[in-house]
């Protein structure tokens, strides 16, 4: 079998041909960023969509957006990835060498930390209850209220003024950070919430 190499302006003139549309250019700020390696999951109620776990990297052909298909999440998103081997899917098609994937099916396993490298390690997806807290931005730089702290943990905990979702934080803000569900904010933060 020939692996081709990557090249994502002819995979994105097939594709934009094949669809009858162009495919979108406008990364969200809290989507995956491209480049970022990940892990190709399983659906735990099924063997699929993919005939095995294996790994790759979010392309940059073209920008996540929400998949065509009543079956999807709220705020889900597909994106493009480039697999590092070439892949069947479940009914055993292909091998593709790239797909859209939606991202209850993608594990991230470094994520870029703002100009200061990679954090390795499998690292948790926060499902945000909004845009606006989804911002790293709104979050770290106060524009989540900040609604309770824990000197012992050092953590510190923020909900969302739109959505009213809860989160924990370190105050250094640029950490990995916690949706809390309502009782494990009452439990951490007792006289908070």
């Amino acid at each position: 079998m020939k692996w081709w190499p990557k090249r994502p302006d002819r995979d994105r003139a097939a594709v934009e041909q094949v669809r009858g549309s162009r495919l979108p250019d406008g990364w969200p700020s809290w989507a995956i960023p491209a480049g970022t390696p990940v892990r190709i999951i399983q659906d735990s109620s099924w063997a699929g969509p993919w005939a095995s776990v294996f790994t790759g990297t979010i392309s940059n052909m073209a920008a996540p957006e929400p998949p065509a298909s009543t079956a999807a999440r709220p705020d889900e998103l597909a994106y493009w990835v480039d697999f590092d081997q070439p892949q069947q899917d479940a009914d055993g098609d292909g091998p593709y060498r790239k797909a859209q994937i939606w991202d209850r099916y993608i594990e991230v396993l470094q994520v870029p930390i703002h100009g200061t490298g990679w954090r390795h390690g499998l690292v948790a997806k926060i499902e945000f209850g909004c845009d606006y807290c989804a911002d790293d931005q709104n979050r770290w730089h106060g524009h989540v209220t900040q609604i309770g702290s824990d000197e012992t943990r050092q953590m510190i905990l923020l909900r969302c003024p739109r959505c009213r979702a809860l989160y924990e934080n370190a105050p250094q803000g640029e950490d990995e950070t916690r949706r809390l569900t309502e009782d494990e904010a009452r439990t951490l933060y007792p006289n908070a919430v």
